[in-house]
């Protein structure tokens, strides 16, 4: 019964460990097509040329 149990336990933890690996492979290729992107570093630069004029006007 202990061999079963063992078994069992080590697909459990070999299981959690591929669907982490998953999420963050999905979750790295998701950031990369938007950082690869033209549109989000369009608003990045909006964002900061925004800033950046409300500080020198106050």
């Amino acid at each position: 019964m202990g061999n079963i149990i063992g078994l069992i336990s080590i697909g459990f933890i070999l299981m959690i460990c591929f669907l982490v690996l998953y999420f963050l492979g999905t979750a790295l290729a998701v950031i990369g097509s938007i950082v690869m992107s033209p549109l989000f570093w369009g608003i990045v630069v909006v964002i900061f040329a925004i800033r950046h004029f409300k500080r020198k006007n106050g």
